[in-house]
């Protein structure tokens, strides 16, 4: 399935609404999406992984990089002496860590056993980074010098992963009824032109 950038952010965001993630979340996750998407690296592939550690309050295992990287965000300064948390599916933190390289204007290294990536707020570096959870280290370094990912305007997502993305989304939209169409909601006309 191809979508553009803005139509993978926003099936992203309303699957996460209708997975039961808050509103603020959810529009991050659309903004993960969409700057991952860019990249040439896929988001929907184990976005159900996502929803339920996002809306797990407490509990061992690992974080969320749905509540860890807008934390990171609002807080760069967090990582000024490196900071270290397990999370799920760590490369979703790297919209997060670019937005924190671009305010410190310092490349955001995040490295685990065996993988890891880097931003400079602009491009994405990574080596072995479809580790589905580990243990991070978030700190400040220089940007690798190995080719950055490439620039994309298109998301392309498997035909699997766009239904379950598109079952997500249904389950925020109301059941339609007799009273509801009685009293205007939807359209008695078909709009193909």
């Amino acid at each position: 399935m191809d979508l553009s950038l803005n139509e993978y952010a926003s099936l992203i965001k309303q699957a996460a609404l209708g997975g039961g993630l808050p509103w603020g979340i959810a529009e991050e996750a659309g903004f993960a999406a969409k700057w991952l998407a860019a990249r040439g690296v896929p988001f929907a592939e184990g976005f159900a992984d996502l929803l339920a550690s996002a809306s797990e309050s407490v509990g061992g295992g690992p974080g969320s990089p749905l509540t860890l990287g807008p934390m990171l965000s609002d807080a760069p300064e967090t990582i000024a002496t490196g900071l270290s948390h397990e999370v799920l599916r760590p490369l979703v933190l790297a919209p997060f860590c670019a937005a924190v390289a671009s305010v410190s204007r310092r490349a955001v290294v995040v490295d685990w056993a065996g993988g890891g990536f880097a931003t400079d707020g602009l491009d994405l570096w990574t080596r072995d980074a479809g580790i589905t959870s580990a243990m991070v280290t978030i700190r400040h370094d220089r940007s690798p010098d190995i080719a950055a990912h490439s620039c994309a305007s298109r998301a392309d997502i498997r035909p699997d992963d766009h239904a379950a993305l598109l079952g997500h989304a249904a389950r925020m939209l109301a059941p339609a009824t007799e009273d509801s169409r009685r009293l205007g909601a939807g359209s008695s006309r078909s709009d193909n032109d």
